[in-house]
């Protein structure tokens, strides 16, 4: 009987170990930590910092953030330079991949399009912003503003479903817009 009942005994605390032990162990882990703490940094850098207004943290600058996502615009009174490669931008090392976009639901319809910066004919306006759709890009008061000149989204492609990818998420304005920085990173 006393065997019986310490066998019983052993065989719940072996199983407390196998099922709890490694769990404990898991914060300590590495994982994701360093594309994790990336995509926190860079979405920051961006919504409060190099993209946002001077004096208003969280509202996009327009020309800038236009600059930012097409390297061929004007960044003269940016804080970046687009020549040069996404990852120092966002101040990133090499072995961390990054995806910007910023999306928004211009149309109320419940689903977010990437924000765009409309076509209207002339290349230096870039005051008129709104998500992309079927249709071309609709500003926050429902007006359809053309095409998409510059889509405002960068970087590469995810990895496939097997990848892990980490998102960090900031809610911004840029013209009327209510939108989200996402940016990925893995």
């Amino acid at each position: 009987m006393d065997f019986g009942i310490g066998a019983g005994i052993f065989l719940l605390v072996v199983a407390f170990t196998v099922a709890f032990i490694p769990s404990m162990f898991q914060p300590f882990d590495q994982g994701l930590q360093e594309e994790t703490v990336a995509a926190d940094r860079v979405t920051d850098h961006l919504a409060d910092g190099i993209l946002a207004h001077p004096a208003d943290q969280g509202t996009l600058d327009i020309a800038c953030t236009a600059a930012f996502f097409d390297n061929s615009r004007d960044d003269t009174s940016c804080r970046f330079d687009n020549a040069e490669p996404l990852g120092e931008r966002v101040g990133v090392s090499d072995r961390i991949r990054v995806r910007v976009t910023v999306i928004a639901d211009a149309t109320d319809d419940g689903t977010t399009g990437t924000v765009c910066l409309a076509d209207d004919g002339n290349p230096n306006n870039v005051g008129r912003v709104g998500e992309r759709t079927d249709e071309g890009v609709i500003a926050a008061n429902g007006d359809n503003l053309g095409q998409c000149e510059v889509p405002f989204e960068l970087g590469g492609t995810s990895p496939s479903e097997t990848g892990s990818v980490v998102s960090a998420r900031r809610f911004v304005s840029i013209g009327t817009l209510d939108a989200a920085l996402i940016v990925r990173s893995w």
